[in-house]
Formats: structure tokens, sequence, C-alpha cells
């Protein structure tokens, strides 16, 4: 296994999913040593899956990336709207946000084969605990290593 880091840019919100209380926005999960956010590795392998079919490539393989679930990067709010005058505030990682994600590949799955899944995989489908099926948390890879 090697590890490999890559830098991701939301062009769609990414937004937290756990309910805030009355007038505190809806969060995302945090890890309780170092605050930072943390998506589960469920979420990374649906959109991992995907982008390995789109890519055409690596399908087996991808099942046995291991995302760290420690995001680096630093939310802010975001004010979904659902009405005329109704919304909910979300903490996000808004439109040109940058997240720093590493990952232990398998063996036989290059740094450019995750790049190239995860490029397919943010494009079309993102990664957002809110949900990505509503357009939430698409992305591009600005840098990996």
């Amino acid at each position: 296994m090697q590890e490999a880091t890559v830098t991701l840019q939301f062009i769609t919100p990414c937004l937290g999913n756990v309910r805030g209380g009355p007038g505190e926005p809806d969060k995302f999960e945090h890890d309780p040593v170092t605050g930072l956010v943390t998506f589960y590795q469920s979420y990374w392998q649906n959109l991992l899956v995907r982008g390995a079919q789109a890519y055409s490539k690596c399908q087996n393989g991808v099942r046995l990336i291991r995302v760290h679930p420690c995001i680096d990067g630093k939310p802010k709010i975001y004010r979904r709207y659902y009405g005329y005058d109704s919304h909910t505030d979300h903490e996000a990682f808004l439109v040109g946000d940058e997240i720093i994600v590493k990952a232990l590949l398998p063996d036989g799955m290059t740094p450019l084969d995750f790049e190239a899944i995860l490029k397919l995989a943010g494009g079309y489908f993102g990664i957002s605990p809110y949900g990505w099926q509503s357009g939430f948390g698409r992305f591009t890879v600005k840098r990996s290593t």
C-alpha cells in the first residue's frame, strides 16, 4: 500500500447533516481529538466505486482504498433555502473552498489512477454528508501526491 494526498476544490457546496440545536446550523461530524471535519469511509466508498466504473479501471481495487476520516479544511456557513422565506444554515465547504484528503491505495493502484477516479467522480457525483444526489459536494482535483 502507498499513501496518496489530494487537494480537492469544491464546485458546489458540501453541507453538514447533523442537526444543530435551536438557532444553530446543521453541522459536520468532527473528530473529538483534532476538531477536524470527518467523512466516513462509506461516503468515500460510494463515490470511489462510481468513479472507478466511469474510469473503466481499478473497479476491484477501489474497494480496498482506505481514506483517512479527518478532512483538512475550514468549514464556513451556507444558507440553504427551501421556500420563499424558509432556510436552514449548514456548516459547509463553499464553492472554491479546498480540502486535503489522505488515502492508502492498494497495491497495483497508482496515485494517477486515484486522481483520475476522483476527477470523474467529483465532477459527476460529489461527496456531501447532506446528500450528493441534490448536486451538493461536487469537486475538482487541484493537486495530488
